[in-house]
């Protein structure tokens, strides 16, 4: 064997066969590395993480609703699509199967988009919001197509807005508009021919389209909230100012401990009745709270006090624990009262979308194979 190989030369001696696989194991390292998927978000309004409720009520008050612009190019984030017809995002059909009360129901995508925007923002939010609030949902619903994290109805997408995005079907709506059911739903309707087809990508891929109710003054990065980094769920500035969501929250001592305890069994308090924020995020986020002796993350901390957002302060008032609240929701992504904002300052959808989405492109849907 020595012998046979060196006659065939050098490109097989041990040490060159040796180079020859590192390199082979270096470029498919590489080559994995550049295809490795970003991590998929699973639910992500806001009583996803709380309740299993929808994200916003449909019965907010209403707000002036000025005509929005022709979507067009935005710097530094979202497109409108252009190129080629052979330019997009590939799906292999126009209809998705839709889990709704445990049976399968098959509709057009643009339908199914319908309902979702109607069933996450309030028919009296501006055209453009809507609008910017249609193609995140049809994005979240692409990706839950195309992803790796799938609705764990075992169809496409289902109602449960725990699991994939809250839905308000026909008889749903016309019970809640009454009179007013046509007028809005051909609201909703029209917001959602404006971005018809349209799904925000990243390097050509349908990207996570977290979303939430309200920021306050900024949005969360990914990375703060899920602990991994995603390029276009970074943190924004968000125009709320007094639209922004909130509330106070005040609980005794007793009672916060015995709702911590169901998520931190094994937290121990010390019964000092105090309570400390030891860390914010970037964001102004609550990150860890001492609260009597225990360390208790801020997320945790939401879950157990069913708290609107870790935009909080935490204070100790006449002997009860009082939590002030700026925001409602996980704070990824778009802020829909951010883009109610936006909307009425003049901003069309893909304004909303580049500034919410930061890096990411408009493309339209190609159907088939």
């Amino acid at each position: 064997m020595k012998r046979r190989n060196e006659k065939r030369g050098g490109l097989f001696a041990p040490g060159a066969l040796c180079a020859l696989l590192a390199a082979l194991m270096i470029l498919c390292s590489a080559k994995k590395e550049r295809e490795t998927p970003l991590p998929e978000l699973l639910p992500l309004v806001p009583e996803a993480w709380m309740n299993g409720g929808s994200a916003r009520s449909a019965s907010a008050p209403a707000d002036s609703l000025p005509s929005p612009e022709a979507p067009g190019e935005t710097p530094g984030g979202a497109e409108a699509a252009e190129g080629s017809p052979e330019d997009g995002v590939r799906l292999g059909s126009r209809f998705v199967t839709v889990s709704i009360e445990g049976k399968p129901v098959r509709m057009e995508l643009e339908d199914y988009t319908v309902h979702v925007t109607a069933g996450e923002m309030p028919v009296s939010a501006e055209p453009a919001a809507l609008a910017a609030q249609a193609a995140a949902a049809r994005t979240f619903t692409v990706r839950r197509i195309t992803g790796s994290a799938k609705c764990r109805s075992g169809c496409d997408v289902c109602t449960d807005a725990g699991c994939c995005q809250a839905y308000k079907s026909d008889e749903e709506l016309r019970a809640l508009w009454g009179e007013k059911y046509e007028e809005n739903i051909e609201k909703i309707r029209a917001a959602v021919r404006m971005t018809e087809g349209l799904v925000l990508t990243y390097q050509g891929e349908p990207i996570s389209a977290a979303y939430h109710s309200s920021s306050g003054e900024r949005t969360a990065s990914a990375l703060e909230v899920f602990s991994f980094a995603v390029p276009y769920l970074i943190s924004v500035e968000s125009p709320e100012g007094a639209l922004a969501e909130g509330g106070v929250a005040r609980f005794t001592f007793a009672e916060a401990e015995a709702l911590i305890k169901q998520e931190m069994p094994e937290a121990e308090f010390d019964g000092s009745h105090s309570v400390t924020v030891l860390g914010r995020s970037e964001s102004g986020r609550a990150t860890v709270v001492s609260f009597e002796g225990a360390d208790v993350s801020a997320g945790t901390l939401r879950r157990a006090l069913k708290l609107k957002s870790t935009a909080f302060t935490a204070e100790v008032e006449d002997g009860e624990l009082v939590f002030t609240c700026t925001g409602y929701g996980h704070g990824v992504g778009m802020s829909q009262t951010g883009a109610e904002a936006m909307a009425a300052a003049g901003a069309d959808f893909s304004e909303i979308l580049a500034h919410y989405y930061p890096g990411t492109e408009l493309e339209k849907l190609i159907f088939g194979e």
